[in-house]
C-alpha cells in the first residue's frame, strides 16, 4: 500500500492485493504520459505525470492536474537523475526513463480510497512485540527494498512539510536504538560482565527517549541528533525472504532485564544524555562533570587525537594576515567543564567557537587544544621523496596532507613522486628507478620508501 496527498491534509490511498511490491518497483503499472508537458499545462496528463513522480519518489506537491512550480521541481529532479538535459520539460525522453524505472509487469496499483482526511495509519495484525524483527510492518526505503518497524506508521501532514512518524511501546521502540548506540557484542565481554554496560546504555536510552518532547506529532527523531533508532530490520528484496535484524539477542537481553527503570531527579525523568567518547573527563553543563578513566582503553581513537592544521590553511578559513596568534582558551562563560570550555582566540579580536573550529576543519570533536609547532631549522639545499602507496598516504592529495603542512618553509625546493602499486624497478607502472631519475641534481636530502610491492627473489641485486 501507498498514498498520495492530493490535497492540504487529503490522501488517495493504493494498493495491490496479489503481490508485494512498492511504489516504483516491479509491480508498479502507472500511466506515464509522453508529453511534452511543461509548467502552466493542465489535465489528466499532468495528474499522472504527478502520480507517477510521486511513484519514483520524487514529490511534485499535490496531485491536482497543476503542473506548477513545484512538478516543475520535480520533473528536474528526475532528470538530473534519469532523464538530461535538466529543463523542466516533460517529454518522450523522460517518460521512457520512467517505463524502465517502473518496469511494467501487468500488474496493476488499485486506488482503494480517496479524499481521505490524515493523517494516514499504517498497520500490521501481527504481534508488535513477539513477532520476528522482519515479520512486522515494512516502509519502503526505494522501489526494491524497506525497513522493518515494530507498531504503526503515520503520515501527517504539517505545515513544515509530511512527515513519517513511527509509533510504538518504549519497550520496542528501544530494541532497535541499543544495538545502534552500542555494540551488541559488548553482552560476551569479560566472560558475560559486558551485559551491564548494555544495561546502562537501555537505561539511559530510555531515560532519554521518555524526557523528549520535541514535536508536537513525536517525542523524539531518529538520528544522531536525537539517538539513533534503525527499526528492527532491512530487507534488501521486497519478495526475498532473507532480511538483516537490527535487533539482537543480548540487547533485547538488557532492555528486558531493566524493562521500565529510568534515571530521576527530583522526580522527573532525566535527559540522561550520552556519548561515545568523553576524552579524560565529561562535558558537565547539566550534570555534574566527572573523570573518566574508562575512555582510555585500547582501539579508542576519540579518547586522544592530533590532527596538524597547515597555518595558511587556518589563514584563509579565517581572513587572518597571519595564523601566529591563532590560540585556544577557557570559555569563561561556557556551562560546560575542561577541554569542553573552549573557544579560539584568532588573534585579531575576534572569537569564534570550538564548534566552529571543529567543524571547519573537520576535527573529531571541539574538545581540543591548539599547539602552535614553530620550527627553527631551515634548510637551504632541496629535498625529494620517492614512495608507493604508503608514501602516497603520507605526501599524497588523499590523506590530509600533515607531513607536507610540517615540512612547509623548511627546504628551498621539495620534490614528491609516490604512487600506489610502484616497484624499485618493473611492474607495470612507473618505478622507482624511473622516479629517481626525475630528481632534481643537487637534491639535498632524498628520502625513498618502496619495496612493499616488491618480490623478496628481486631484491637480491
Amino acid at each position: 500500500m501507498y498514498t498520495v496527498e492530493t490535497a492540504p491534509n487529503v490522501f488517495s490511498v493504493y494498493g495491490l492485493a496479489s503481490t508485494l511490491a512498492c511504489p516504483g518497483g516491479s509491480a508498479s503499472t502507472a500511466t506515464v504520459p509522453n508529453g511534452p508537458l511543461e509548467e502552466g499545462d493542465s489535465g489528466a496528463a499532468v495528474t499522472q505525470l504527478q502520480q507517477v513522480l510521486a511513484q519514483l519518489g520524487y514529490s511534485p506537491g499535490s496531485v491536482d492536474g497543476q503542473f506548477g512550480p513545484n512538478t516543475r521541481s520535480a520533473v528536474e529532479a528526475f532528470q538530473a537523475d534519469h532523464a538530461p538535459p535538466v529543463d523542466g520539460t516533460w517529454a518522450a525522453q523522460e517518460a521512457d526513463a520512467a517505463r524502465d524505472l517502473l518496469g511494467d509487469d501487468g500488474v496493476p496499483w488499485q486506488e482503494l480510497a480517496t479524499g481521505v482526511a490524515g493523517p494516514i495509519r499504517f498497520t500490521s495484525t501481527v504481534n508488535q512485540t513477539a513477532a520476528s524483527a522482519g515479520a512486522v510492518l515494512g516502509v519502503c526505503s526505494s522501489p526494491t527494498s524497506l525497513n522493518h518497524y515494530r507498531g504503526a506508521v503515520e503520515l501527517l501532514h504539517t505545515d513544515a512539510g509530511n512527515r513519517v512518524v513511527n509509533e510504538l511501546d518504549v519497550e520496542n521502540y528501544l530494541r532497535g536504538v541499543v544495538p545502534k548506540e552500542s555494540p551488541a557484542s559488548w553482552g560476551d565481554a569479560a566472560g558475560g560482565s559486558g551485559i551491564n554496560a548494555l544495561r546502562a546504555q537501555a537505561v539511559a536510552a530510555r531515560s532519554y527517549a521518555l524526557s523528549q518532547n520535541r514535536y508536537g506529532y513525536a517525542k523524539t527523531c531518529d538520528s544522531p541528533s536525537c539517538q539513533v533508532y534503525g527499526g528492527s530490520a532491512t530487507r534488501l528484496s521486497v519478495t526475498g525472504s532473507a532480511y538483516n535484524s537490527v535487533e539482537h539477542a543480548n540487547t533485547d537481553r538488557a532492555i528486558a532485564d531493566t524493562a521500565g527503570v529510568v534515571r530521576l531527579r527530583g522526580g522527573s525523568i532525566v535527559s540522561t544524555e550520552f556519548s561515545a567518547s568523553n576524552g579524560p573527563r565529561t562535558a558537565g553543563g547539566s550534570f555534574p562533570a566527572v573523570d573518566d578513566p574508562w575512555d582510555d582503553v585500547p582501539g579508542n581513537p576519540n579518547h586522544r587525537w592530533t590532527r596538524i592544521i597547515d597555518a595558511d590553511r587556518l589563514a584563509d578559513a579565517y581572513s587572518l594576515s597571519s595564523a601566529s596568534s591563532v590560540r585556544s582558551r577557557v570559555d569563561a562563560d561556557s556551562a560546560f567543564d575542561g577541554i569542553w570550555a573552549n573557544e579560539v582566540d584568532l588573534g585579531d579580536g575576534r572569537v569564534v567557537s570550538a564548534w566552529d573550529f571543529r567543524n571547519r576543519f573537520g576535527l573529531p570533536a571541539p574538545g581540543f587544544e591548539l599547539v602552535p609547532i614553530t620550527r627553527h631549522v631551515s634548510n637551504a639545499g632541496g629535498f625529494a621523496f620517492i614512495g608507493d602507496s604508503v608514501g602516497e598516504s603520507i605526501v599524497g592529495s588523499c590523506c590530509g596532507q600533515a607531513f607536507l603542512s610540517l615540512t612547509d618553509g623548511v627546504f628551498s625546493t621539495e620534490f614528491h613522486d609516490a604512487i600506489s602499486s610502484r616497484r624499485t624497478q618493473g611492474g607495470t607502472i612507473d618505478d622507482g628507478v624511473a622516479a629517481a631519475q626525475r630528481v632534481p641534481v643537487g637534491t639535498g636530502l632524498v628520502v625513498v620508501e618502496l619495496g612493499y610491492n616488491d618480490a623478496p627473489s628481486q631484491m637480491g641485486d
